[in-house]
């Protein structure tokens, strides 16, 4: 039993050396069994020439064994022998690892749930309402406390803009004009386009935008690549003619474009005014011949009235402006027109200006020449007497002579002449009886 005993402690001794726990020691402690180093000296002494004998004895048949197979069996002395060293070879598989970072979150130190998410989803518990895109249909609706409503249709204020939809589909490829309940816009790829701002040619004909909706109230001109129109209450008619004003000035209008190439006359409600070049010219003053007729023109505008008829009450002639058999001169040009009118007869100035000449010739009779401005005169001849003198001004419908019959004459008549910048014109495209 001693023997046994003695065994076991010396297999024990050397696994404890070698880090293993002995099976056999664990099994014999569990019995109770407790040795000191007092109680056991003897033991060990008496015990030595057996252990010795035994010795010898198991190295007999260990010899022997050995030719069969390897011994395994550990005594105290080799396992003190053969007990392992602390190596600080980094390759030496008894190093105890390095300890895992804690906060890794692969450490396994600090499982996660097995039955919870890493990055758990919360539900959507947001509930729908108004204008909202739905993924799984591709389309915009109207919602109302979570449930379907309608389709959208029309214009529609979304995070991505305002956007143009037909049925619930986003119009990405079309560009035109949309009305929702503010007005009309301007729609390029299905987005209003609130950037726009001029004329716009649409499905509904051409129209004037600012800031990307139609501007019903404007009445003006507006530019695009194709000239300059007029525009009325927003829109293009293409039927309008005459004039037009925006902020360079008034222009001529013929088929609701601008005509640059147009020279001559026209009016508004204001009066008749003189284009050039399509443009109202507010620097011009003098006279213009249009259409074989002489106007006046002051600062751009016409008056029709800038000249009246010099003799009250009497417009037949006897003569006119043109080729004529004279009895005095035979075939002439005669650059007047001949009003007959009894002695006497008060004879007006047709217009404000200076008298020039108050004289007598024998052709002329008793004459006046009065330079209104501009280039342009006039002439009263064969008068009977006269009213004025040289250097006076005169104001227009003033008493300047009376009829007569002086100088070169057959009877009492007036013969009324103009010139415009030195040249006879006829007084007919200056002034109407």
């Amino acid at each position: 039993m001693k023997k046994q005993q003695l065994a076991a402690l010396c297999l024990a001794a050397g696994l404890a050396l070698t880090g293993i726990t002995s099976p056999v020691s664990a099994a014999q402690t569990g019995t109770g069994i407790s040795m000191s180093a007092d109680s056991t000296s003897d033991t060990q002494t008496s015990s030595s020439k057996k252990e010795s004998t035994a010795t010898n004895s198991e190295s007999n048949s260990a010899n022997q064994s050995n030719t069969d197979s390897t011994d395994t069996t550990i005594f105290p002395e080799q396992a003190v022998q053969t007990a392992p060293i602390r190596s600080e070879d980094p390759t030496d598989t008894t190093k105890p690892s390095e300890p895992t970072d804690p906060t890794d979150p692969t450490d396994p130190s600090e499982p996660t749930d097995p039955t919870e998410p890493s990055n758990p989803e919360k539900p959507d518990t947001t509930v729908k309402n108004g204008v909202c895109y739905d993924e799984d249909t591709d389309t915009w609706n109207i919602y109302k406390d979570g449930e379907l409503a309608e389709p959208c249709n029309g214009l529609y204020d979304t995070e991505e803009g305002w956007l143009y939809i037909v049925d619930g589909k986003f119009q990405k490829d079309y560009t035109g004009l949309a009305e929702n309940g503010a007005g009309w816009w301007r729609i390029v790829d299905g987005k209003v386009d609130f950037s726009c701002n001029g004329l716009v040619d649409s499905e509904y004909g051409w129209w004037y935008l600012r800031g990307g909706r139609i501007d019903f109230e404007y009445t003006g001109l507006a530019e695009n690549e194709y000239g300059w129109w007029y525009i009325e209450n927003g829109g293009l008619y293409f039927n309008a003619t005459g004039l037009a004003q925006n902020e360079y000035g008034w222009f001529y209008v013929r088929n609701s474009k601008v005509d640059f190439g147009f020279t001559g006359l026209a009016n508004n409600e204001v009066g008749w005014w003189y284009v050039r070049n399509g443009q109202i010219d507010f620097s011009y003053n003098g006279h213009v011949k249009i259409d074989g007729k002489q106007y006046l023109v002051k600062g751009g505008q016409v008056s029709r009235e800038a000249y009246i008829w010099p003799l009250d009450g009497y417009t037949r002639l006897s003569d006119t402006f043109g080729e004529r058999i004279c009895p005095f001169h035979g075939k002439e040009f005669h650059n007047g027109v001949d009003i007959p009118a009894p002695e006497g007869t008060n004879i007006m100035a047709s217009a404000s200006g200076v008298v020039t000449k108050a004289t007598y010739s024998s052709s002329f009779g008793n004459n006046i020449t009065i330079d209104h401005g501009n280039g342009v005169e006039t002439m009263y001849l064969h008068c009977s007497a006269l009213a004025v003198e040289e250097g006076d001004h005169v104001e227009q419908g003033q008493v300047i002579a009376y009829v007569g019959t002086t100088g070169s004459s057959t009877g009492n008549h007036l013969d009324f002449r103009f010139k415009v910048d030195g040249e006879y014109v006829d007084p007919l495209s200056m002034v109407q009886p």
